[in-house]
């Protein structure tokens, strides 16, 4: 828990809205000179984030790591869906399984602030979008995606198997994966990345995808410390 807290105020437009806070908080003690500079790095740096070959810029280095493979090997049974955005990741799932039907689909994630494991949610989507629920396993645990690779390990072994999640998470999840010991086959979902746009202003999609990429990086040093990776 600690974290996920630390990790949403390092973020960048919760860090600089903190830092606009501390810009006002000054200005009404009238210490002009604090005001003027926390204010302006404020709105540079939202305005930075919120630029278009910013954001795909971050993403780039990310989503060019993988892309889906172009054969199907349908001797593969299993194949995991990753905890997170469902509506991102859920395509490369649903394309996996009418591809090899006899696929068994794995979902993971616990409750968080639902009152349902997400792995459950996240079935049950599954099962109104045409997939069989004897096809799906629901790994109810795993907090994160190290957790997800100590549950995936105990049903698979060494035996390859895809991994879906989006493109952008995919290259901190294969390493994770292979530090356990595990032959995961990536199966990248939901690129973000578009075509860039240089006269572009400040735009709402392109923050969200700079916080998406920030948020792999720092997840990639947080692991590097660990050692998990």
């Amino acid at each position: 828990m600690l974290k996920k807290i630390v990790a949403t105020f390092i973020m960048p437009l919760p860090f600089f809205v903190v830092v606009g806070l501390l810009g006002l908080w000054f200005l009404y003690r009238n210490r002009i000179a604090k005001a003027k500079m926390f204010l302006t790095l404020s709105f540079a740096g939202i305005l930075f984030f919120s630029y278009n070959p910013v954001a795909n810029g971050l993403l780039d280095s990310l989503e060019s790591q993988y892309q889906p493979p172009q054969e199907i090997n349908n001797s593969i049974k299993y194949a995991l869906l990753l905890g997170g955005d469902f509506d991102l990741r859920a395509y490369g799932g649903l394309k996996l399984y009418h591809q090899n039907p006899n696929l068994t689909i794995v979902t993971s994630g616990y409750e968080g602030k639902e009152e349902l494991p997400e792995a459950l949610i996240n079935r049950d989507k599954l099962i109104q979008l045409g997939i069989p629920k004897a096809h799906i396993i629901a790994h109810t645990k795993p907090k994160d995606t190290q957790e997800e690779a100590q549950a995936m390990q105990k049903l698979v072994g060494k035996t390859p198997f895809y991994l879906i999640t989006s493109a952008s998470h995919m290259p901190r999840a294969m390493r994770l994966f292979g530090k356990q010991g595990l032959h995961p086959i990536a199966i990248p979902s939901g690129f973000l990345q578009r075509k860039t746009v240089w006269l572009d202003f400040i735009n709402a999609s392109d923050a969200h995808k700079s916080q998406i990429a920030w948020h792999e990086y720092i997840g990639l040093l947080w692991s590097q410390l660990r050692g998990d990776i």
